[in-house]
């Protein structure tokens, strides 16, 4: 099975789990450790977080051709220069068992407007209808 059907495979995978809502997170070294806190005090999310994650570094190693980073044409040839971010989409659920990762170099992700470029990238790549909805407010304020 070539790439693009293993991509086309997770995006149904993921799209059936979720119905069509998707959380997508730009994960990099300093997210870690308030993941690794927020999994240690009971949190699910970041504990399946964690493992999509690291699940996602195993495989960029592993995969051929060598991945692309999301937002440019850099190619991750070489093992000492790994990403400077991971896009990780899962699918909203209380238990979600699929992702998928795409790398970030490190010049686009220390670009400013980082999550609406990451946004539209996707929506030109992998999900045409992708609507960013805004970060929900604190109960009891409108």
């Amino acid at each position: 099975m070539n790439y693009q059907d293993k991509m086309e495979r997770s995006l149904a995978s993921i799209r059936s789990q979720g119905q069509g809502v998707w959380k997508i997170d730009i994960l990099s070294p300093e997210n870690v450790p308030d993941l690794l806190l927020d999994a240690a005090q009971g949190d699910t999310l970041a504990a399946h977080t964690l493992k999509m994650l690291f699940q996602a570094i195993i495989d960029l190693g592993k995969r051929k051709p060598p991945a692309l980073c999301l937002t440019c044409s850099h190619v991750f040839r070489n093992k000492k220069c790994p990403p400077a971010a991971i896009v990780l989409i899962i699918a909203a659920v209380d238990d979600p068992h699929s992702s998928i990762a795409s790398p970030l170099c490190h010049a686009c992700a220390s670009q400013d407007n980082l999550t609406s470029r990451v946004a539209q990238k996707l929506k030109e790549t992998t999900i045409p209808d992708l609507r960013v909805l805004p970060q929900p407010t604190s109960a009891g304020r409108a």
